[in-house]
């Protein structure tokens, strides 16, 4: 069971680090969109997107690689069964490997949240002095539009979600890193650590479940396209039936 657990948590912890840094890329493209609209263009070029997301997929898999370098299938002796059985093991210096791969990790996750939650505050703060700016440039009502609210709410609320659906990941990973070294799959608290993950990994999945229910109910434009592309497409196929 534990070898099945720590080799699937291998890829899932690539994809989902993957996920986050391009979340904190497209919400530190956005902040740049309404902090500087007429050099954005210039800055992030198509060409330099497919560059950043290059590096993100290259580093994350280097990042987590250590994790499998470090372990093999081998026998070993289960207390528990009280006979030998075939689990995962550490390889020569598999411990030191596997401590660094850890430490990357959480440099990682703390690092995606700082730009997500910086870009976000920013995002927010310029649209709201812009929002002001126009509305008493135009001698109107001082305040938000009502666009500019729903854009504000809606930035705010996926910042939100991302952040409290996945900050636990990135304390788990620092208590089990800094504060108890025996937090660990294999350590004296692992039952603790199964539960806790087991935790973790939903909400990590709630994060990335719900983001299409929050876009659909506070983007016009997003919901008008997903009409289209699931509606439209339906209605031809079975036209065409």
């Amino acid at each position: 069971c534990l070898c099945i657990i720590s080799s699937s948590a291998v890829p899932h912890g690539i994809f989902v680090r993957i996920a986050w840094w391009i979340t904190a890329f497209i919400t530190f493209e956005r902040c740049l969109c309404i902090a500087v609209p007429l050099k954005v263009k210039q800055i992030i070029t198509p060409k330099r997107t497919i560059y950043v997301i290059i590096v993100i997929f290259i580093f994350t898999f280097l990042g987590m690689s250590p994790f499998m370098i470090a372990n093999r299938i081998g026998p070993t002796f289960s207390p528990i069964l009280n006979r030998t059985i075939y689990a995962r093991i550490f390889n020569d210096n598999g411990l030191f490997v596997e401590n660094f791969a850890l430490m990357f990790n959480v440099a990682s996750q703390f690092g995606a949240f700082i730009v997500d939650v910086l870009s976000t505050i920013v995002i927010a703060h310029l649209l709201t002095v812009k929002s002001k700016w126009r509305a008493e440039a135009a001698s109107a009502k001082e305040g938000l539009s009502f666009r500019d609210k729903k854009v504000v709410k809606m930035v705010v609320l996926i910042s939100a979600i991302f952040i409290c659906c996945l900050l636990p990941s990135c304390l788990n990973f620092f208590l089990g890193v800094v504060l108890a070294p025996d937090y660990t799959l294999r350590g004296v608290q692992q039952n603790l650590f199964l539960v806790v993950w087991s935790a973790v990994l939903t909400l990590e999945a709630i994060n990335s479940s719900v983001t299409i229910f929050v876009y659909y109910n506070m983007s016009s434009k997003y919901k008008a396209v997903l009409h289209k592309l699931i509606f439209d497409k339906t209605i031809k196929q079975t036209g065409e039936i």
